[in-house]
């Protein structure tokens, strides 16, 4: 990995070097929505993005505590992530808007985080879900209908899914699958608009990550230009919690045959729920965190990632959640929060006040010489 600081005005930085095809621009922190106090974990915390038509990007955090389903923050941009308003649209009461999967016609699968057992049905969930319309209308809520084949009693669908060229949907989801208690994750795939979803297959087991404590989970999916799919996840910790740090080693999967079968390998670098997004430009984007919250670039569709951007200190007060959205082409927005921290970090006579926030950056992303062209060796 090798990048070089060459410039820094206003809150800018300018990533590059000579023999580089990549040009990153980072521009300053700014605040889109905190407390006027310190409230601890849990609350103005773990930022997702999403894109919801016809050209905003939704915001959703947790508000409430790091539970696994508590009314959450919902902000709405529609000018790029320069100003936000509430997303008054919901699923429910006490529900949370979760994920977000783009459909060929410019409309959105969105989707709750809560899954519900069908009654007498070991292996049978139902999740609610609405379109969005390509106008921005909303339409009525239904239950989506998953069908797992095997006995399970929590889990989540992943916040990003994809919308195949045939029409197909898949998403990613992870829990722990009959008496296990670490997780494992499945490939879901929907034939019929995203009425119903079944399992594809397994992309990665416990015995896959024994480094990890969690085993693979918070999965990330993201499908190649040449039809490969790239599925990237958190495995655990390695050592006791820590707030600065302690995360193990990610793993990385990849399926040659649209999802049928993966290979799985140690990727590395710590980090929880990342984040892989395809840019307008083929730039390979990730976001993680925990440590500090980052992003890193790939210009060959994953093989190499020679650049990594660090949004804060490795030893901030943050759930290293990073949320992450292209809200121009070669224009990303990235979300993170920061726990009990104040942004200023010089005083004259009594220390700042402290609080719960999250913050925004802005990051331009140019590559010369046009795009990348797909690698030929694979996992």
């Amino acid at each position: 990995m090798c990048c070089v600081v060459i410039g820094l005005s206003n809150g800018c930085r300018t990533i590059a070097t000579a023999r580089d095809t990549l040009t990153i621009r980072v521009g300053g922190p700014f605040l889109i929505a905190g407390s006027n106090r310190p409230l601890g974990w849990g609350f103005y915390s773990h930022p997702l993005l999403w894109r919801l038509p016809p050209r905003c990007v939704a915001l959703l955090f947790m508000s409430r505590g790091d539970v696994p389903v508590s009314p959450g923050g919902q902000l709405l941009s529609c000018d790029g992530g320069i100003s936000w308003r509430q997303l008054k649209a919901s699923l429910g009461r006490q529900m949370d808007l979760r994920g977000c999967i783009a459909l060929p016609d410019g409309s959105c699968l969105v989707y709750s985080r809560e899954l519900r057992k069908v009654r007498g049905c070991g292996d049978r969930f139902r999740l609610a879900a609405r379109r969005v319309w390509a106008s921005g209308e909303w339409g009525p809520r239904y239950d989506i209908q998953i069908q797992f084949g095997v006995p399970l009693d929590r889990g989540e669908v992943s916040p990003h899914g994809l919308s195949l060229p045939d029409g197909r949907l898949q998403v990613p989801f992870c829990g722990p699958l009959r008496e296990e208690r670490r997780y494992t994750v499945l490939l879901l795939e929907s034939g019929d608009g995203g009425r119903s979803f079944h399992v594809r297959s397994v992309i990665a087991r416990p015995q896959d990550a024994p480094w990890g404590t969690h085993g693979p989970a918070e999965p990330s999916l993201v499908r190649l230009p040449d039809g490969r799919l790239l599925c990237l996840m958190r495995t655990g910790t390695y050592a006791s919690y820590s707030e600065k740090g302690g995360s193990a080693k990610m793993l990385l999967a990849e399926s040659l045959d649209d999802g049928i079968t993966w290979r799985t390998r140690f990727f590395p670098r710590p980090g929880v729920r990342p984040r892989l997004l395809l840019m307008s430009n083929g730039v390979l984007a990730c976001a993680f965190g925990r440590p500090g919250n980052n992003l890193m670039f790939s210009t060959d569709y994953g093989k190499t990632w020679r650049r990594e951007i660090r949004l804060t200190p490795a030893d901030v007060r943050s759930t290293g959640y990073v949320g992450l959205a292209e809200v121009e082409p070669g224009k990303l927005l990235a979300v993170y929060d920061l726990y009990n921290t104040s942004p200023r970090r010089f005083w004259l006579w009594e220390p700042p006040r402290e609080r719960n926030a999250i913050y925004g950056v802005f990051i331009t992303v140019e590559l010369r010489g046009g795009r990348p062209h797909p690698r030929e060796e694979q996992l």
